[in-house]
């Protein structure tokens, strides 16, 4: 048997996901990593497609519902992709956990707390940061501070920094869902457990956990096509229900 049949074997069949029970922790992590990055990349695809508008409603809700904080902005200009202001002082906008600076003084990042989102903009470059991703994006011929609207300026910072997005992204989105599968595995798998009383094979809990680390591969895949080709939004629905079904027909086929 070729190494990629019995990959695709021990995966994509249910007779052959049974014999994992007693696979090796490093292959377990390893498809970990598998399922984990068949989740995530949908949820890529969707902030490379997403708007300039639906990027700063869900980094900056609060500034973007507002317009009235553009009026205390410096006046400056970006000249020869270089910040110029009247005023060289250091400038912080805030509305509750949200931060625009303007000339940020040496230790603003001080006054951001842990889950706080802030747009800065530097002398040569502006850095955004939200929901654990953070770019740095270089100027160009962009100039924000004419705008006359809060959010407009906000979807114009999006719009320069969206092609700086799709690798923060993968950064933070490809380890969150590798490590939440992990977690719902582990819990699926304790709720598994009482299924072994009336079980002719009873297995222990690291091989139940071992038996769903494979077995998450069809629901991943099915949830990886629909999240890529239809919508992201069913991405974790599809995954944890399929994930879910696929356990309870696995334990009532083979093990009762």
């Amino acid at each position: 048997m070729s190494k990629f049949r019995s990959f695709a074997l021990r995966r994509m069949s249910f007779k052959h996901i049974m014999e994992t029970i007693n696979a090796r922790f490093i292959f377990i992590l390893l498809q970990h990593i598998l399922v984990g990055s068949l989740i995530a990349f949908p949820l890529v695809i969707q902030v490379s497609k997403a708007t300039p508008e639906t990027l700063t409603n869900l980094a900056f809700p609060k500034l973007s519902s507002s317009d009235t904080w553009v009026q205390e902005l410096p006046k400056c200009a970006i000249n020869d992709k270089k910040l110029n202001c009247e005023n060289a002082e250091s400038k912080n906008i805030q509305k509750e956990n949200e931060h625009v600076f303007v000339n940020p003084a040496s230790g603003w990042e001080k006054k951001v707390k842990p889950n706080d989102a802030y747009l800065a903009f530097h002398k040569r470059y502006m850095s955004v940061s939200s929901h654990g991703i953070n770019v740095t994006v270089p100027y160009g011929s962009e100039n924000f501070f004419n705008q006359t609207s809060g959010k407009k300026l906000l979807e114009q910072v999006a719009q320069a920094a969206k092609p700086q997005l799709i690798l923060p992204a993968m950064q933070f989105l490809y380890p969150l869902s590798i490590v939440m599968n992990m977690i719902f595995i582990a819990i699926v798998s304790l709720f598994a457990l009482p299924m072994n009383f009336r079980a002719r094979v009873k297995l222990k809990y690291k091989q139940i956990f071992s038996v769903l680390s494979y077995a998450a591969t069809i629901p991943a895949l099915i949830a990886f096509a629909v999240g890529s080709f239809i919508s992201a939004a069913f991405v974790y629905t599809i995954y944890n229900f399929g994930l879910i079904f696929l356990a309870y027909f696995l334990f009532r086929k083979y093990l009762r």
